[in-house]
């Protein structure tokens, strides 16, 4: 059996899908946005980096397909470029980078254009495994896209810590991207700030098993041919008796 689902907590973060027969697509969405958080195209330390620390919603739903951030202002000719990490949470330098191992996703470099409207942050068609345990970072990036010091855009964002499973991912360590793969570094302005996101999840996809009525029509047909075979068998034993 299954059924719509809609929750609501604390009355910003929103989770809807279906349960039950099927696992359907999952949707997280943090839709309250009452500050704004700047994405700059600094030359300094290689860039800038602004993003959404997150979790699985559950253990069926590993699978991050989509997701999305809203450009509130921004200025024309902004190059920039979306991916996901796995994160590490430690602050020990010892236990490696922030951002361990390679990209999950990357969506190359785009622009918004001469009027600052084109290519918004909005990210389809991905196929990221994710593990329920772990956590992980989508994030926007300007490393090595530089077009200039006063080229920017605002995202929207918060300060009132709607959603549970993570926070803002804003350096205010570092702005390197280079940096954070490397060595430890802080990795958030504050655990009581989201940025405005959507992201969906899926579940695996499960090899196929036969319906029930095509079990029995394949079982139907070996049956078949271990007859057929066992026929031939004892005619060509008879054959050889007679000869």
């Amino acid at each position: 059996m299954s059924g719509f689902v809609r929750v609501v907590v604390a009355g910003a973060v929103w989770v809807s899908g279906v349960c039950g027969a099927g696992a359907d697509p999952l949707t997280v969405s943090q839709a309250t946005s009452t500050h704004l958080v700047g994405l700059n195209e600094w030359t300094r330390d290689g860039g800038h980096v602004v993003g959404q620390i997150f979790t699985a919603p559950d253990a069926v739903h590993t699978v991050l397909t989509s997701f999305s951030f809203r450009f509130a202002t921004t200025r024309a000719g902004l190059d920039y470029e979306a991916l996901v990490y796995e994160y590490s949470s430690s602050t020990n330098t010892s236990d490696g980078p922030t951002l361990p191992g390679s990209a999950l996703f990357s969506s190359g470099p785009r622009n918004t254009g001469a009027d600052g409207k084109a290519a918004p942050p909005s990210f389809s068609g991905l196929s990221v495994n994710l593990d329920p345990l772990k956590r992980y970072v989508a994030f926007l990036s300007t490393a090595g896209l530089n077009s200039g010091p006063d080229v920017f855009a605002t995202l929207g964002g918060t300060n009132t810590n709607p959603y549970a499973g993570g926070w803002m991912f804003s350096p205010y360590t570092t702005n390197s991207l280079q940096q954070l793969l490397t060595s430890n570094s802080a990795s958030n302005s504050g655990g009581d700030w989201d940025l405005e996101f959507t992201m969906t999840f899926a579940a695996p996809a499960a090899a196929s098993i036969p319906e029930p009525a095509t079990s029995v029509l394949l079982a139907a047909g070996v049956l078949t041919g271990v007859v057929r075979r066992r026929k031939r068998s004892i005619g060509g034993s008879a054959l050889a008796k007679a000869l």
